[in-house]
């Protein structure tokens, strides 16, 4: 039996979008917190504004991810949908060759879930206090590994004039940590076929993206990624949560779009852009696959914010699951979706393998 579509308070269409963003409204803060601003600052929060009318770069008093409100989140204009398994397998990946489907499926077969193990979570039912998964403090501008801040978590802040001026527009940080490749065993090269032109490595290097939008500073961590051997291209992340989607669904879509928005602007800036953004999240038992989809003039419009003749671009963000990780046939399932999406990845990395790599310096 197909899966039901999950129930989510955003909005999955332009016009969706529409109605719920001019119903909405800018919340207040705490009274402590708003007493403590400045008469600039309480002036950018627009508060009783509806998001329709708002930029994301010009409001001010974001909370973290944790915590954010849903009109707070609109003014990001991302649109969520969720799909069935049927319909991912009918719209991407009946476009695979039939040679790299049927390598991925003994592949799938062959291999051990190594993913799961390695960013398996322990036994809990939520995250304990104080990590990054319930939102701890954030510094603008913290400028340490991703290991060693866990506090960082994924993070929409407020900036003041002063600490905008600070900083440029994005900071990465990589994790201390050595880089494995391991994410597959021996058995991945299958996947690959006979196209040894095309080398791509599963890592668990956490990653770290700040990007500052106005008053807006958005960060993220991700915990691993899928990049181009020989160029460093992302072409998907990784992320694990502690807690089941469904128990902080808003929250957690809110924060994952967030995570996904951060990683599109990482592919602009390093002049490496795509059709579509992959990204795979585990929640504790549960796995998701995640791709995002831009308008044109989105990218603009996180640059630069709402201006005159705006046509409302979005980003369009879908997701497929849940895949349950003590379930072998629903593992079997995902490790034929992401080898196949892979092989895709790799085709089409194939075509632009001499575009050069820019690195993390100078961004």
């Amino acid at each position: 039996m197909a899966p039901k579509p999950i129930a989510i308070d955003l909005p999955s269409t332009p016009s969706e979008w529409r109605k719920m963003a001019r119903n909405e409204a800018i919340p207040a803060p705490s009274n402590a917190r708003l007493n403590a601003m400045t008469a600039e600052e309480r002036a950018a929060l627009h508060l009783k504004e509806n998001p329709i009318n708002l930029s994301l770069r010009d409001l001010g008093g974001w909370p973290s991810a944790s915590s954010m409100t849903k009109p707070h989140f609109l003014t990001t204009r991302i649109l969520w949908q969720f799909v069935t398994k049927d319909q991912l397998h009918k719209r991407i990946i009946d476009k695979v060759s039939k040679t790299a489907t049927a390598c991925a499926k003994i592949t799938s077969r062959a291999m051990t879930w190594t993913l799961i193990a390695m960013f398996t979570p322990t036994a809990m039912t939520s995250p304990p206090s104080g990590t990054r998964s319930h939102g701890g403090p954030v510094v603008p501008g913290l400028d340490g590994p991703a290991d060693d801040d866990d506090s960082g978590e994924d993070e929409l802040s407020s900036l003041s004039a002063a600490e905008r001026s600070q900083f440029s527009s994005l900071h990465e940080t990589v994790s201390g940590q050595s880089e494995s490749s391991a994410l597959t065993p021996d058995e991945w090269s299958l996947a690959e076929g006979e196209d040894q032109a095309a080398k791509l490595d599963w890592s668990h290097l956490k990653k770290r993206l700040d990007f500052f939008l106005g008053r807006a500073n958005v960060r993220s961590i991700n915990d691993g990624s899928l990049r181009a051997r020989y160029t460093g291209d992302v072409l998907a992340v990784l992320e694990v949560k502690p807690i089941r989607l469904i128990e902080k669904g808003l929250a957690t879509l809110m924060q994952m779009g967030l995570e996904m928005m951060t990683h599109v602007l990482d592919c602009e800036e390093k002049k490496m852009t795509k059709k579509r953004y992959w990204r795979i999240s585990q929640h504790f038992d549960e796995i998701y696959l995640t791709w995002a989809e831009i308008d044109d003039g989105y990218i603009d419009y996180l640059r630069h914010g709402y201006g005159s003749g705006d046509t409302f671009p979005f980003m369009h963000l879908k997701f497929v699951g849940p895949f349950h990780i003590h379930k072998s046939q629903d593992m079997e399932e995902l490790g034929h979706l992401a080898l196949s999406l892979t092989v895709q990845e790799s085709q089409d990395y194939t075509a632009h393998i001499s575009r050069p790599y820019l690195g993390t310096t100078g961004q």
